[in-house]
C-alpha cells in the first residue's frame, strides 16, 4: 500500500519528479500498475484521502468527500497527482493576487527574462 495518491504527472513547480513517460502511475490504471509490476494487490491513498490526512493534520477531523477535496485545493498544489490540482500559487493564496500561468513563467524563465509584477 502505498501513503500518497499515484504520481502520473510531472511537478511544474520544480520538485524533482521524473518525466511522464518515465512515471509507472501516468496513463495507468491502479489495477494495470499491478499487473505491469505482478503484484497481487496494490493500493494508494485516494486524493480525496490526502485532504482529509492534511486536514486532520491541522485539528480538522470531520471532512466529508467535498470539504476534503476544496480543503486540498484551496491549500495545495496537488498537480502532480490529478493535473485539475495545480497551478497552486502560496503567495497568491496570501496576497490574495490571481493564479499565475505556470507555462508563462517558464517560457519566460527559458528566455532569460526577469518576470515582475
Amino acid at each position: 500500500r502505498s501513503s500518497s495518491p499515484p504520481l502520473r504527472h510531472p511537478c511544474y513547480f520544480g520538485i524533482d519528479i521524473p518525466q511522464e513517460s518515465e512515471l509507472i502511475a501516468a496513463g495507468r490504471t491502479v489495477e494495470e500498475i499491478a499487473a505491469y509490476i505482478g503484484v497481487d494487490s496494490l493500493g494508494y491513498l485516494s486524493v480525496t484521502g490526502l485532504g482529509r490526512a492534511i486536514a486532520s493534520a491541522n485539528g480538522d477531523t470531520e471532512l466529508d468527500d467535498v470539504r476534503a477535496n476544496a480543503s486540498l485545493h484551496s491549500q495545495f498544489c496537488y498537480g502532480c497527482m490529478v493535473k485539475q490540482g495545480w497551478p497552486y500559487d502560496p503567495r497568491a493564496e496570501q496576497e490574495n493576487v490571481p493564479f499565475v500561468n505556470i507555462n508563462q513563467v517558464r517560457r519566460k524563465r527559458e528566455m532569460n527574462v526577469t518576470i515582475t509584477k
